[in-house]
């Protein structure tokens, strides 16, 4: 959780019986008298976005800004975006999970554009309920309760396929587990989570890379480049660098000085 006395940012975690649909909200809120601006990592998930205050802007980087002034569905979110919070805002975000809005709107890769007006219609009748409750917790209770009677409602999503594809997203080895051509499986991962395979794996791999520059910090230990290029498996440094700047636009460097400034540490 991210908290002073006037800018509070929180993950609520997802019940189990529920995670075929979430992997989780986040709530944030800014009762200072400054705009906060954060970054948000991808996360090749579909968010849908409700802003409960003063609206809100998000900017992909390099494309126009949306501002929110009550919900915004978008993803997945492949890039990293930048999101203010200007005085007196209030979010809360609901992650999807997997193909979970494919099975829920028939959309894998969410355009406002192409979003009917009968969902439209729907996400209206949600915000307005959720802007009249008091507090996250009684908003995230509500969301949680309208996945459980979708859930109840209709045939249990079809995860099976799709755990796999998470688990080890390689386009050959899921072809011949369920006895089809790597060609039909590459289109079904498109047509599911509107990203391919290979992309997803790439991702993975950068995510994995994060992670451990983050362990460095936390030991505080040098980060060696060369350990990491070989053992995430980058052909060379060049080729980790192009993954982070196509990610969050920075060179590993750039992104290990400011997690520094960020942890209060001196490099």
């Amino acid at each position: 959780m991210e908290s002073n006395s006037e800018y509070i940012g929180r993950r609520i975690s997802i019940p189990e019986n529920i995670k075929a649909l979430y992997s989780h909200f986040y709530f944030a809120e800014n009762s200072s008298n400054t705009t906060v601006t954060r970054t948000l990592l991808p996360s090749f998930q579909v968010m849908l976005i409700f802003s409960l205050g003063t609206p809100v802007s998000i900017k992909l980087k390099g494309k126009e800004i949306f501002t929110i002034d009550r919900f915004l569905m978008l993803g997945p979110v492949k890039k990293a975006l930048e999101y203010q919070l200007p005085p007196q805002s209030e979010i809360i975000v609901v992650n999807f999970l997997g193909d979970a809005t494919y099975n829920l709107f028939g959309l894998s890769q969410v355009n406002q554009h192409f979003i009917s007006s009968f969902y439209k219609d729907c996400l209206i009748v949600i915000w307005k309920h959720i802007f009249e409750l008091p507090d996250a917790n009684s908003r995230a209770e509500y969301l949680l309760s309208v996945g459980q009677s979708y859930l109840c409602q209709t045939a249990p999503l079809s995860l099976s396929f799709t755990d796999d594809c998470i688990q080890t997203p390689k386009a050959k080895y899921i072809a011949e587990k369920y006895s089809k051509t790597v060609r039909t499986v590459q289109m079904q991962y498109q047509k599911k989570f509107g990203f391919s395979a290979k992309e997803y794996h790439r991702y993975q791999r950068f995510i994995r890379a994060i992670e451990f520059i983050q362990s460095c910090i936390e030991a505080d230990r040098l980060v060696d480049w060369a350990e990491l290029v070989f053992e995430f498996g980058y052909y060379d440094q060049s080729h980790l660098i192009r993954d982070f700047k196509h990610y969050i636009h920075l060179t590993p460097s750039q992104y290990l000085a400011i997690q520094y400034q960020v942890c209060g540490i001196s490099a």
